[in-house]
């Protein structure tokens, strides 16, 4: 693999960083506006949030996942 494309590599990381901590970032929202719905007492609202929270679980993981085998991939490259 030559500089040029580790760079560019690097780079998508980064993405991939980024875009991972934002996942997280709406897990974390919406538990706070799931907890808030709870406690305002609006039950249907709660609910779309709490499915909001397992999506974002879920795309999280999927992220991290691929976070993983992209770096996974990079080192491989490097070492050749």
């Amino acid at each position: 693999m030559d500089s040029k494309q580790l760079a560019n590599e690097k780079k998508m990381l980064t993405i991939l960083k980024i875009n991972e901590y934002l996942w997280l970032v709406f897990i974390v929202i919406s538990v706070v506006l799931t907890a808030y719905m709870l406690i305002q007492g609006d039950r249907n609202q709660a609910i779309y949030f709490l499915v909001l929270t397992f999506l974002s679980g879920f795309f999280y993981a999927f992220k991290k996942r691929q976070r993983k085998r992209h770096q996974k991939r990079i080192e491989e490259g490097a070492g050749k």
